[in-house]
């Protein structure tokens, strides 16, 4: 199986499952995600709705019917009672090195996912309704750092993230760097041992995605 996603060394199989893996499959993911971004890319901003940054439903529009063997999957988070995700643990394998990174990254418990996202998209939604008394950088490094932890999709956390950058960035008319994009993934291990790394040296993150994401005035 190809690392596209993340890898779970779980005897439950069913966690180590990858979305978009055959060569069409891939294909399809590609072209949904460059409609996406052109969508959120080109609409002004008063325009964008709240669905725009609904994770679930982000989730749903790049990811459905592209995983054939888990199909309940695709926009359900993980610990969602009487799902096929309920019990899935996750652990994600970086691809790369620099200096101090860690190989794998444990994600939150299942049990724990439903509870935290509950209060993810209350901060997204405080971000998003309150934006002249919020630092935008600060707030959105912070989600980055949550949402990768909490890791609430057994596959495709990325890509939804990536979709949600471009959405908040254009609420709050800041422009995005053409690199940027939802599909193929655009950062390396020095993204991840910035996640890693967040809650002892949260500017390190700070930097990265000022110098990798938004081009501020």
């Amino acid at each position: 199986m190809r690392n596209w996603g993340s890898w779970e060394p779980k005897r439950d199989k069913r966690t180590a499952i990858v979305f978009a893996e055959t060569t069409q499959e891939r294909s399809i993911l590609h072209n949904r995600s460059e409609i996406l971004e052109n969508r959120l890319r080109q609409t002004i901003p008063s325009s964008l709705t709240q669905d725009c940054i609904k994770v679930q439903k982000l989730h749903t529009e790049l990811f459905t019917g592209l995983a054939p063997s888990l199909p309940d999957a695709v926009g359900t988070f993980r610990g969602t009672p009487g799902s096929s995700v309920e019990n899935a643990e996750r652990v994600v394998k970086v691809s790369g090195h620099v200096p101090g990174l860690r190989e794998y990254d444990r994600c939150l418990s299942p049990h724990l996912v439903l509870s935290e996202m509950n209060a993810f998209e209350n901060a997204l939604q405080t971000l998003i309704q309150d934006p002249l008394t919020r630092n935008f950088l600060s707030d959105y490094c912070e989600l980055c750092h949550r949402f990768f932890y909490i890791h609430p999709f057994i596959d495709g956390n990325g890509h939804v993230w990536r979709a949600v950058t471009i959405a908040l960035a254009r609420q709050f008319d800041i422009e995005v760097h053409s690199t940027w994009c939802i599909d193929p993934k655009p950062y390396g291990p020095d993204f991840s041992y910035a996640l890693q790394v967040f809650l002892d040296a949260p500017q390190i993150l700070n930097e990265w995605c000022h110098d990798h994401i938004f081009k501020f005035t």
